[in-house]
């Protein structure tokens, strides 16, 4: 008898498996590892798969589009990502409150998703994509007509487009899913209203007899194209729109072809990227929002199924 006990105390148990799959469009979606059907802590083989053509989406940068929690040491964790892992994009900058003041830095984009343990992620499919939400664009500082205009453009991933601090402007709201952002919406006529870019809202500009303050595009679509502008109309076509960041690109500010130091705001950042800093000598605190990560590993590690990053927009860190 001793000789059976002592076997049986000595053998390895053997491992499990667990898994879940996420077959619906799904905001803000959560996983706790520990809480899957089968799973034994420290020796559970798990696999999170996101099907083709699936939405897994951030309303929020306080949060990952996808966020895994819970597991334990000896667990081993696989996500197969066939659809669109996304984060929150940060909200354009608004505008300097009073005449002289610096312009507000852009929001920044949130994280795409969240690991808890060592992953393996396979993001072969050809129309598999990760990414973190763009940075919204800068406001201007606040110049002669300034106080009213400028504001920064909402980075890829849904986020509204920077709103006028007087009132006169209202940013665009920020694009559903797979949907270009709203227009910028004007009060006055000395104001011109933003496009929409193709994943983020548009802020708005300002124009009079002698210039244009002009927003910037909001950030591109899903992982292409390229970001919306501001309607240039005014008196002046000097005055130059901030062009929202397309796929994982920068957004960049708006300009002023000239000698006057009049600026533009930033464009919102495509996926992942920084949003564009608005264009002005000074005061130069107006500059874009940071790039979501397109994985926050959270003291983990990742191994890319094939080393396959080319549709994953953001840092991995």
């Amino acid at each position: 008898m001793s000789g059976i006990s002592l076997m049986l105390l000595g053998s390895t148990p053997g491992r499990v498996t667990a898994s879940s799959t996420i077959s619906a469009n799904t905001a803000n979606s959560s996983i706790s590892l520990t809480g899957l059907s089968g799973y034994v802590a420290g020796r559970t083989d798990i696999t999170i798969t996101i099907n083709a053509g699936i939405y897994v989406y951030a309303t929020s940068t306080a949060n990952a589009g996808l966020t895994l929690t819970g597991g334990a040491a000896g667990d081993t964790l696989t996500i197969v990502n066939n659809g669109l892992i996304m984060g929150m994009g940060g909200a354009g900058g608004t505008n300097g409150a009073t005449m002289g003041a610096a312009g507000n830095t852009g929001l920044a984009g949130g994280p795409a998703l969240s690991i808890p343990i060592n992953a393996t992620i396979n993001n072969t499919n050809g129309s598999a994509y990760i990414g973190g939400g763009g940075g919204g664009g800068g406001g201007i500082s606040a110049l002669t007509y300034g106080f009213a205009g400028g504001a920064g453009g909402g980075g890829a991933g849904g986020a509204a487009g920077g709103a006028s601090t007087t009132g006169v402007l209202a940013g665009g709201t920020g694009g559903a899913i797979g949907a270009s952002g709203g227009n910028g919406s004007a009060s006055n006529t000395n104001a011109i209203a933003g496009i929409g870019g193709t994943g983020g809202g548009s802020g708005g500009g300002w124009k009079s007899t002698a210039t244009n303050y002009v927003s910037g595009g909001g950030g591109g679509r899903v992982f292409a194209g390229t970001g919306g502008v501001a309607t240039v109309t005014a008196v002046n076509p000097s005055g130059q729109a901030g062009n929202g960041g397309g796929s994982n690109s920068n957004g960049a500010g708006g300009s002023y072809v000239g000698s006057s130091t009049i600026s533009g705001g930033g464009g919102g950042g495509g996926w992942g990227a920084t949003g564009g800093s608005a264009i002005s000598t000074t005061p130069v605190t107006n500059l874009g929002g940071a790039g979501g990560k397109a994985v926050a590993l959270n003291g983990n590690s990742v191994t890319w199924v094939s080393g396959n990053t080319t549709r994953v927009y953001g840092a991995v860190s």
